[in-house]
C-alpha cells in the first residue's frame, strides 16, 4: 500500500503570520450545493439561448421583361447601392441565354391581275414555305465566367460612345468599382448592362448541314439559316418618368407616331450607359456535330411538313424526342399496310410529295 496522503490542517500551535496578505485555504467557505430551483438550463433549452436571428433573406429588386427577353429593373435601391448592384449582376448571370437556331424557306410567286378595260398587272410576293426554330440551350456548359472589360476592348464606360480606355485612366478596374462607378454617378439618364455572350458556337458547321439537309428534300426555294440569341441582356435604370417609358409599351407610340426621330436622338446624346461586364456562356466541343447527327433526319421531317412556329415555341430535345416518336410510330404503321398489300398480291408504295 502507498503512503497516506498529509493532511491540509494546521498543528493547533500554528499562527497565521499578520504580515502575510496571502489567503488561506480556511478562509474559503465551501460553496453550498444549488438548490433544485436554481439548476443551471440545458444547452439545448430555448431560453438559455435566447431570441432567435431572423432568416436570412436576399434582396429581390423589382424587374420586368421586356418582349425580346431583357431584364430591366428601375429599382432604387440598385441605382444606390453599388454592393447591391454587384450581387444583382452575379445572381441574373445565373440565368443563361438562350441560343436559337432558325431555319427558313420562301419562294416567290408572280400573280397577274387583268382591269376591265384589259390592262394586266403583274406583282410579285414572298411565300414562306416553313420557319422553324430549334432551342440549342443544351449546348451550352452550366458553369459562367463574369468578367469585365478589358481597356482595349472598345465599350461605353459611362459615355454615349464606346471607346478603348487606358489602365491608369481607370479602364482596368473591376467588377465591383464599375458598379461604383456606375451609382456614384448623379445622371438621371444613365444605364448599367450586363451582356450574355454564347461563347464558341460554329455556326459555320451548323449552317452548312443544315443547308444540306434542306437540299436533300429537293426543296429548291430560298434558304435562309440564322442564329438569333434571346434573353441575353439585363439593364438597370434609374426610377424616373422618362427611364420608365423608354422601357414600356408606351415607346410604341412614339414609333407608330414619329415622334422617336426628335426623342431619340436627345434620349442618345443624354443617356450615359456603363456596358463594361460580361457573361460568358462557353459550348460544349461537338455540340453541333451531335445536334445534327442525333436530330437531322427529325429536322427534314418537320421541313416536308412545312411546319412553322415562333421563337417562343422553339423545338427542344423533348419535343424532337416526341416528333421522333410519332414519325417512327406513322412508319411502322406504313410498313405494316405495305405488307398487307404485297400478302394480297397487290401493287403499291410509298412516295413522298416533293416541294
Amino acid at each position: 500500500m502507498g503512503k497516506p496522503l498529509p493532511s491540509l490542517s494546521l498543528p493547533s500551535d500554528a499562527v497565521p503570520s499578520s504580515s502575510s496578505s496571502a489567503p488561506l485555504l480556511l478562509d474559503y467557505d465551501a460553496p453550498s450545493s444549488p438548490k433544485s430551483s436554481e439548476a443551471l438550463p440545458a444547452y439545448d433549452d430555448p431560453s438559455y439561448l435566447g431570441e432567435e436571428p431572423p432568416p436570412f433573406t436576399k434582396y429581390s429588386p423589382s424587374t420586368h421583361l421586356l418582349t425580346n427577353g431583357k431584364v430591366v429593373s428601375h429599382d432604387s435601391h440598385l441605382n444606390t447601392s453599388p454592393e447591391a448592384l454587384y450581387q444583382w449582376i452575379h445572381d441574373e448571370s445565373n440565368t443563361p441565354p438562350r441560343p436559337v437556331l432558325h431555319i427558313e424557306g420562301t419562294h416567290k410567286t408572280l400573280t397577274t391581275s387583268y382591269s376591265s378595260s384589259g390592262k394586266t398587272t403583274s406583282s410579285t410576293s414572298t411565300v414562306t414555305d416553313f420557319s422553324i426554330y430549334f432551342d440549342l440551350s443544351t449546348f451550352l456548359f452550366p458553369s459562367v465566367r463574369v468578367v469585365a472589360a478589358l481597356p482595349s476592348t472598345p465599350r461605353r464606360r459611362g459615355t454615349r460612345t464606346a471607346h478603348t480606355s487606358e489602365p491608369e485612366a481607370g479602364g482596368s478596374r473591376d467588377i465591383r468599382g464599375w458598379c461604383h462607378d456606375y451609382t456614384e454617378n448623379p445622371s438621371s439618364w444613365k444605364e448599367f448592362s450586363l451582356h450574355k455572350v454564347v461563347n464558341g458556337l460554329d455556326t459555320g458547321l451548323l449552317r452548312l448541314h443544315v443547308e444540306s439537309i434542306i437540299r436533300s428534300t429537293n426543296y429548291r426555294g430560298q434558304i435562309s439559316v440564322s442564329f438569333p440569341v434571346s434573353s441575353r441582356s439585363v439593364v438597370v435604370t434609374p426610377d424616373n418618368l422618362v427611364c420608365r417609358l423608354r422601357y414600356s409599351w408606351y415607346r410604341w407610340l412614339f414609333y407608330l407616331s414619329f415622334l422617336w426621330i426628335i426623342t431619340w436622338p436627345i434620349l442618345w446624346l443624354g443617356t450615359k450607359r456603363w456596358d463594361v461586364v460580361d457573361a460568358m456562356f462557353d459550348i460544349r466541343p461537338g455540340a453541333e456535330k451531335d445536334w445534327v447527327d442525333r436530330w437531322g433526319w427529325v429536322v427534314m421531317r418537320l421541313v416536308r411538313q412545312k411546319r412553322s412556329c415562333n421563337s417562343k415555341d422553339a423545338f427542344t430535345p423533348e419535343n424532337l424526342r416526341w416528333v421522333e416518336t410519332h414519325e417512327l410510330a406513322v412508319e411502322a404503321e406504313r410498313e405494316e399496310r405495305r405488307r398487307e398489300r404485297e400478302g394480297r398480291g397487290g401493287r403499291g408504295g410509298v412516295c413522298w410529295g416533293g416541294f
